[in-house]
């Protein structure tokens, strides 16, 4: 069953496991749906619980509501896409919908997707190197799956360069800080 009841192991490899109890910091009433970890940043969790989406950015001892404007109906599910910066997506009772770190809050992303159907579970598939082949699956209940390209948004082209004083022939590397999810480069 569900519980509203949450623990944290910073120690899971070790022989002697110890488990914090962060039960009590858990904002809101009602049972916790799904729980989401950032894939490289382990102070970053997500939750959803009744029709809230939380967040943390200290290992879950602090929550922020992450909700937005979104609707007042259960959220279900949550899944971080690996491919964008900051991208979540969270499913609810009505759809689908989605958040990254250019945003101030959430679109929908049900298009296609059937309007009555409750989402029970997002997964991506990712494509090694070629992020416009990854895809979202989701489950439903009662209405099958359904899979979709991710939200790519319009890019927004940065970089930060190793050095900005470069003597000829030498090179120079580049870090892309792009925002969205830029699957293409073309230089000029």
């Amino acid at each position: 069953g569900k519980s509203s009841q949450l623990f944290r192991s910073d120690n899971a490899m070790d022989e002697e496991v110890a488990f914090a109890n962060l039960s009590t910091n858990v904002p809101g009433s009602g049972s916790i749906k799904d729980i989401e970890a950032h894939p490289y940043d382990e102070n970053i969790v997500y939750l959803t619980k009744g029709d809230k989406v939380y967040r943390s950015e200290n290992k879950g001892e602090s929550w922020e509501d992450f909700s937005g404007t979104l609707p007042e109906v259960s959220m279900n599910t949550i899944e971080y896409y690996e491919s964008s910066q900051g991208g979540v997506y969270a499913g609810s009772d009505v759809g689908i919908y989605y958040r990254d770190a250019s945003m101030d809050d959430w679109i929908d992303f049900s298009n296609g997707f059937p309007a009555t159907a409750t989402v029970t579970d997002l997964e991506f598939y990712y494509e090694e190197g070629n992020p416009a082949e990854d895809i979202i699956r989701v489950s439903t209940y009662g209405r099958g799956l359904w899979e979709s390209e991710p939200y790519f948004g319009t890019p927004v082209a940065d970089f930060e360069a190793q050095n900005s004083t470069i003597p000829t022939d030498c090179s120079v590397n580049f870090q892309d800080k792009s925002l969205g999810v830029p699957h293409e480069w073309y230089w000029e």
